[in-house]
């Protein structure tokens, strides 16, 4: 929400936050993936593609001044910050929570719990990350304005 926030009141910076905002409205219905399964059973959580689909066609109407404020965000502490969360998210915490991976290192067949406590919470700190680089990005537009 701190992208959507940020965004309505950055005009400038609209596409790119509206960007980033439909990615994470997209990883919080991923990750909501068994309740949307079962009340929107005909889509599922696939029916979080709407926001970034919807945050493209805006983009792409407003490509003129995303291709400045791309360059501005890929400068700034906010992308690396991403960055960092992407690289923990997935190979990071898909990998450790990967189930043979698993089994082979601890050498027991039974690990469903302990394979999910890892991929859990490799996400989590990435999705705190990213959460931390959007208070980031809405400091450096502060910042920016003085």
């Amino acid at each position: 929400w701190i992208f959507v926030v940020n965004g309505v009141f950055h005009k400038k910076y609209r596409p790119v936050l509206f960007l980033l905002a439909s990615l994470s409205f997209l990883a919080s219905c991923r990750e909501l993936d068994m309740f949307f399964d079962k009340k929107v059973q005909f889509i599922g959580w696939e029916i979080g593609f709407i926001f970034p689909v919807s945050a493209i066609i805006y983009a792409y109407k407003h490509k003129r001044t995303l291709r400045n404020t791309l360059i501005d965000f890929y400068s700034s502490p906010a992308f690396h910050m991403m960055c960092c969360a992407m690289i923990i998210i997935f190979p990071i915490a898909q990998c450790i929570g990967h189930g043979p991976f698993v089994r082979d290192v601890l050498g027991i067949q039974s690990i469903a719990e302990i394979k999910e406590l890892f991929e859990e919470s490799g996400e989590t700190i990435g999705y705190f990350i990213i959460l931390l680089s959007s208070i980031e990005f809405y400091l450096s537009l502060l910042k920016g304005k003085k």
